[in-house]
């Protein structure tokens, strides 16, 4: 595989809730709220291509995915 897998979407956060953080502070909430959705996605995205090749070996490339998954996971909360 030449380029590292999607592991993150926007809809992996619940639209509601971020929306709702957006609520009392924000003249456009919807519009925060969606945007951080992506923000996420891109970010999570953005740093698994990143460090992708860095990963030589197959076993370089488990422990990237196992750690990415982790990363991923901390930052949806």
């Amino acid at each position: 595989m030449d380029e590292a897998p999607k592991i993150a979407s926007p809809d992996q956060i619940d639209r509601d809730a971020a929306r709702r953080s957006y609520e009392g502070v924000s003249m456009d909430p919807e519009r925060r709220g969606d945007q951080d959705r992506e923000d996420y996605a891109a970010t999570v995205n953005g740093l698994y291509a990143e460090l992708w090749p860095l990963a030589q070996t197959e076993e370089q490339r488990v422990i990237l995915d196992r750690e990415m998954h982790r990363f991923r996971n901390c930052y949806r909360h």
